[in-house]
């Protein structure tokens, strides 16, 4: 693959973001509750493409975490 210009100031514009401040902050917002909504995303569309369609098993897979999610609140 040919790297274009855009995707060299691209590459160079993440470089720069990674090292500041506000990425930092981002991976601090990110909680553990987020993090599992993500993972069951994931998983619902890997389980949604091996069935043929990978659309429902994200939705399922949106749903089942904030279920899990809500669920691990409600506990603390």
């Amino acid at each position: 693959m040919k790297a274009t210009r855009r995707h060299l100031v691209n590459c160079i514009w993440f470089k720069e973001y990674e090292g500041s401040n506000t990425y930092k902050r981002e991976l601090e917002r990110l909680n553990k509750g987020d993090i599992i909504i993500y993972a069951c995303v994931i998983i619902g569309a890997g389980i949604g493409l091996a069935l043929g369609s990978a659309l429902p098993g994200v939705l399922v897979g949106l749903g089942i975490g904030y279920r899990v999610k809500w669920s691990m609140k409600s506990e603390n």
